[in-house]
């Protein structure tokens, strides 16, 4: 179990390297996936406890504040927020495939990213335009569920995925 939570930790890393050199090369920042939100959404969906869960997201999420500059626990808090929705989400819907990797994604990160948008505003209070700042979110949601399916299929080598319970017949 150490081991695996070491390595969601290590791939949360390397997808964040990726994300910061994507941000530096792509023109418009906010055409920048956020590729670890789909990493805790499988983790969400998967037979992962919260327990073991969330300080695995945790980290990442503190990580995440690390790259990006954020004030110190933005991207910590929503990081386990999200990696909370994704957990909800298996216990109440169970579908799988692509499409439903898309879909999830884009609704959790229109949720985590209005929470960012919202606090900032909130702690911050210095945007001139922040109707630019919604236009960004729904680029960013927009590419980060287009990408999903491939953070899923790597997170699905790690992470432990949820087994299908048949129900019993009635006798």
């Amino acid at each position: 179990m150490i081991a695996r939570s070491i390595a969601v930790v290590a791939i949360g890393f390397g997808l964040l390297l990726v994300q910061s050199t994507l941000y530096h090369l792509i023109p418009w920042g906010a055409a920048t996936p956020n590729l670890v939100l789909p990493l805790l959404l499988a983790m969400g969906l998967s037979d992962t406890p919260p327990a073991w869960g969330a300080p695995i997201a945790f980290a990442i999420g503190y990580l995440g504040d690390v790259f990006s500059g954020s004030p110190m626990g933005l991207q910590t808090i929503v990081a386990v927020g999200t990696f909370l929705f994704g957990h909800v989400a298996s216990v109440r819907l169970f579908i799988e495939g692509i499409p439903f990797q898309v879909v999830l994604t884009l609704a959790a990160s229109l949720l985590s990213s209005a929470t960012v948008l919202g606090l900032r505003w909130v702690f911050e209070r210095g945007w001139e335009v922040p109707s630019l700042a919604w236009v960004d979110l729904l680029v960013r949601a927009s590419v980060t569920a287009l990408v999903a399916p491939l953070v899923f299929a790597l997170a699905t080598r790690v992470v432990p995925r949820r087994a299908r319970t048949e129900e019993a017949a009635p006798a």
